[in-house]
């Protein structure tokens, strides 16, 4: 009889390294030598789909708390105890990591790739790549489980909402020098090439005396008067209460 496991969904937490895209596996000779995660077939050794959730103190003592009654109600009689709270979670940055992931594949059979929906729940398209910090609903499957490797609860990846995605940032292989600021205001160039130019102002003429038609002999002459013309700005991991 096949076994149904419990659910949770996460809602408004924070995306840590997700690799949801396509499933990867870790690759010890990537990187130069470093080491790193890298794309894979699903059939591929280590193969699995993974994503992290940074959470607040509320979030993380819910899903703890689903995640305790879940194992209780699988456990077996020579099962150890539930991890506590300090083992499953890791403090960040006053929040509370906690990773799930999802194989591949199992006994050669392909698992069901996690979905992405995007805020209206339209589904998004099989390449799309989540980024780190970006807000999400995330729907898990609650998987207790007991072996010679540990015990606990795996979170399994079934879908995602995206509520707020984050850009992903390009860093600049560059420091900052003096020259070009892009931010800086700049006379624009746009369309002054295309306006037909002003017709230069005409020349004022220079004043023209005035003519006084000279007077009899013996008449005194007139007189001329001149006229001058005048513009920047878990401390506390215990969630047993």
């Amino acid at each position: 009889m096949a076994t149904t496991n419990a659910m949770h969904i996460l809602t408004n937490v924070e995306a840590l390294y997700p690799r949801i895209n396509t499933t990867y596996k870790y690759d010890t000779k990537a990187n130069n030598g470093k080491g790193q995660s890298v794309p894979c077939d699903p059939l591929d050794e280590g193969a699995k789909y993974e994503l992290n959730f940074k959470l607040q103190k509320e979030q993380a003592a819910n899903l703890y708390k689903d995640m305790s009654d879940a194992y209780n109600q699988r456990k077996a009689a020579n099962w150890p105890e539930m991890p506590s709270a300090k083992e499953v979670f890791e403090q960040v940055d006053g929040g509370f990591v906690v990773k799930s992931s999802l194989k591949g594949s199992y006994n050669n059979e392909l698992t069901k790739k996690p979905r992405q929906f995007d805020a209206r729940n339209q589904l998004l398209p099989e390449d799309f790549e989540l980024t780190t910090g970006s807000t999400i609903n995330s729907h898990l499957a609650l998987v207790p489980y007991s072996s010679n490797n540990g015990n606990g609860v795996s979170l399994r990846l079934r879908a995602v909402q995206v509520v707020k995605f984050k850009e992903r940032e390009l860093a600049s292989p560059f420091g900052e020098v003096e020259g070009f600021d892009s931010t800086a205001n700049v006379e624009s160039f746009g369309d002054d090439f295309d306006e037909v130019p002003a017709p230069a102002p005409k020349p004022t003429p220079a004043p023209v005396a005035e003519v006084v038609e000279a007077a009899p002999k013996k008449a005194k002459p007139a007189k001329v008067d001149d006229y001058d013309s005048i513009d920047a700005a878990l401390d506390n991991l215990d969630f047993d209460d």
